[in-house]
């Protein structure tokens, strides 16, 4: 499975919530597990809120693996704003905005006692 999404959100009434939605949606099929992927959830509705013009996110999803390009117009400082909000999972700042990108853990066998 390999899927790209771009999300252009203008509506500033319901754009938190939708890009919270979405991005949860993609974290679950891509095998995060569901307590990071609400995690995630309020981060992206967090950046998403914190916006005052339109948003854009693009999403690469795989399996086990999910690529996030948050960015906004006007930027207007927006970038720092919300680099703290999604830092937790990760995210760098870079010249179009923020990327988070969140892989599933691998699971190893533990040894028997």
């Amino acid at each position: 499975m390999k899927r790209t999404v771009r999300l252009e959100l203008a509506n500033a009434a319901a754009r938190a919530p939708v890009a919270g939605q979405v991005v949860l949606a993609l974290a679950l099929a891509c095998g995060t597990g569901p307590l990071a992927a609400e995690r995630l959830r309020r981060s992206a509705e967090a950046a998403a809120a914190a916006t005052t013009g339109g948003l854009t996110i693009q999403a690469n999803a795989q399996r086990g693996a999910l690529e996030l390009e948050f960015s906004a117009v006007p930027e207007d400082g927006w970038a720092e704003r919300v680099l703290p909000i999604l830092e937790p999972h990760g995210a760098v700042r870079t010249p179009a905005g923020v990327d988070v990108r969140v892989q599933r853990p691998s699971l190893h066998r533990a040894p028997d006692v």
